[in-house]
């Protein structure tokens, strides 16, 4: 009999223990913290602010099941919402309401005690959005549809990595780094939400390091990340910039997860239900494989951008998952199906003429007949796709190829460093080829000022580079025939356009108009054409780097920091320059940038002048 009740007990203590596990951590798979005697929320779920509820009877659904239920319902909302789709987004949400909207005003005083909690809901696209926080910063409903609506009409284009609004809205608090990501990124692209943006720059930081997380591991992470390589956090040293630590993390995420391998998804992702229905060329649900596809393939274009703009190689090399993506312009949308392209011709610049496994510099020791090939491809590219081009894609296209003409220039320099060059050299004919790339350059970007506010970082890299460019060409326009005012100008205009869009007066943006003011200010002419290559192992990013020094350098000079000539021993062909013989710490100026205190000007604001 005993024996009876102390089995009977034990079951029962059993059953009290599965049903303690709340709904979140057994659909997880995870375990759980909640007490059996206590009604507090459990420790995760605390975390992820979501509701923690037990329910003995609950049973774990599948992740495949999750989204095809999701495409149902997506199905069945657009036969809902029917023609009503045709309006804006806004027009939408107000016409296929079915409860009674509150107000803004009745949704700001949410934040007053003992509001009541069903005003602080919001249908939206049949989806009703309530109140987050991070932080103690929090954003109401009608403020995350304004903020979705402007992140999906202004900034999704130029970068399409997340899906239809439609479908993202659907989940849009799956992933929690991924909401706010977007919330931050709209903030930033919205001059009206920049207090609101300043105070939760410091909370997503965090939350992109909780990327340890298991329950973290997911492609919404890495969407998040990728985004913050578009629209990074203001920063103002280069080297406090996180996108190439954000890449990074990203790829080997993207990798994790078995993104570069589209038709093995189940060798990647464990599902013990679904892994025998789906053999090598199948993958669990459509929506999934392509958001997949479409996150791997902006894996390739950030990286390959981002490693662009620092003069170092790039970590992802062009696999069979993006051959795929770029033999249809069906299977991506159509930006990220021009960028890929373009991508693709920037990885070939910089391995041919960047990565020179015999020279110590990366630099090919004759360029001009690999320039000529390259060359002949971009115009390819151009005949092909630039009629569908958008403005933005044109820029990113122009500045790839100034990146491809920077080599000969730097060869030129390399070769010749005084104005005995021959006009018509091959050399000289591509310096005339990027004058004109970056006056196209120059002409579009300035064309369109009301769009910058939601540019790219990588839209901002090319309208510098194009400067810094002019900046040279400036030095030898006389050697090659060009037109100094004209240069002066398209300088003048690329640095207003940078100075419209700086938000700090110390920020990355205004340390660049210090730069161009201080080269400019007795024009671009009257540098020494003689003056040598101090940076060979940048591959395009060498004239960049080359003339932020010569900045610095040329301003130091100027305070009587002389140095002998006879103690400039700089390198020749794939040497490498002896650091002691700088009267500048190489490192220390790499890690300042153009701080004040290194003896660099601030900006001189509207008073500066070319």
């Amino acid at each position: 009999m005993r024996a009876r009740e102390m089995l009977s007990t034990r079951g029962q203590t059993h059953s009290l223990q599965k049903a303690t596990a709340c709904v979140h951590c057994r659909q997880m798979k995870l375990k759980c913290d909640r007490l059996a005697t206590s009604s507090a929320t459990c420790t995760r779920c605390a975390r992820r602010k979501i509701v923690c509820s037990v329910d003995p009877a609950f049973r774990r659904i599948a992740k495949g099941d999750r989204l095809d239920k999701m495409e149902k319902q997506l199905q069945d909302m657009k036969r809902i919402i029917g023609s009503h789709t045709q309006g804006s987004i806004n027009d939408v949400a107000d016409r296929t309401s079915s409860i009674p909207v509150t107000s803004p005003s009745d949704a700001t005083a949410l934040s007053a005690p003992g509001a009541s909690p069903e005003k602080a809901t919001l249908l939206y696209l049949n989806v009703l959005l309530s109140e987050k926080s991070l932080e103690g910063v929090s954003v109401n409903a009608y403020l995350i549809r304004d903020l979705l609506d402007n992140y999906y009409q202004n900034c999704h284009s130029l970068f399409p990595i997340l899906p239809p609004l439609e479908t993202f809205i659907l989940a849009y608090d799956s992933c929690h780094f991924l909401f706010w990501t977007v919330m931050v990124v709209s903030m930033k692209c919205s001059k009206m939400h920049s207090k609101l943006h300043a105070q939760l720059i410091e909370p997503l930081r965090r939350l992109a390091g909780e990327f340890n997380n298991i329950e973290n591991r997911c492609v919404g992470f890495v969407q998040a990340l990728l985004l913050l390589c578009c629209w990074p956090f203001p920063f103002d040293l280069s080297i406090s910039d996180t996108s190439w630590m954000f890449c990074g993390m990203a790829t080997h995420m993207a990798l994790q997860l078995g993104l570069h391998r589209p038709h093995h998804l189940t060798e990647f992702v464990y599902r013990p239900y679904q892994q025998p229905e789906f053999g090598p060329n199948s993958t669990p649900n459509g929506i999934e494989s392509s958001i997949r596809r479409l996150v791997w393939a902006g894996c390739y274009i950030v990286n390959h951008n981002v490693s662009g703009t620092l003069g170092v190689p790039a970590t992802i090399a062009c696999d069979n998952a993006i051959l795929e993506a770029m033999g249809s312009s069906a299977s991506i949308p159509a930006p990220m199906y021009h960028q890929l392209q373009i991508a693709k011709v920037k990885d070939r610049v910089s391995r041919l003429l960047g990565q020179d496994d015999q020279s110590c510099s990366g630099l090919h020791p004759d360029p001009i007949p690999l320039i000529r090939i390259l060359n002949e491809e971009f115009n390819a590219l151009a005949s092909q796709q630039g009629a569908s081009w958008e403005p933005e894609i044109k820029v990113i296209f122009i500045c790839a190829r100034l990146r491809l003409f920077s080599f000969a220039f730097l060869q030129d320099i390399l070769e010749v460093p005084g104005a005995g060059l021959a006009r018509g050299s091959a050399s000289a004919e591509f310096c005339t080829s990027a004058y004109s790339a970056a006056m196209e350059l120059t002409t579009i970007a300035t064309s369109r000022p009301s769009s910058a506010i939601f540019w790219t970082a990588e839209i901002w890299a090319c309208i510098i580079y194009a400067a810094m460019f002019l900046l040279r060409l400036g030095e030898r326009s006389q050697v090659y025939g060009l037109d100094d005012a004209s240069i002066r100008s398209a300088i003048s205009q690329l640095r207003g356009l940078v100075a419209d869009n700086s938000i700090g007066h110390d920020d990355h943006l205004s340390r660049v108009c210090a730069i161009i003011d201080y080269l400019s200010k007795d024009g671009c002419a009257h540098s020494p054409r003689g003056r040598p290559l101090k940076f060979y192992s940048r591959m395009s990013s060498n004239l960049v780097f080359d003339t932020v020094w010569h900045a610095k350098e040329r301003f130091n000079l100027a305070k009587g920091n002389q140095i002998p000539n006879s103690d400039i021993n700089l390198a020749k062909g794939n040497q490498i320059p002896n650091s002691d013989m700088f009267p500048l710490d190489m490192e220390n100026w790499m890690l300042s940038y153009l701080e004040e205190e290194q003896g660099f000007p601030e900006a001189e604001g509207s008073g500066w002048c070319i």
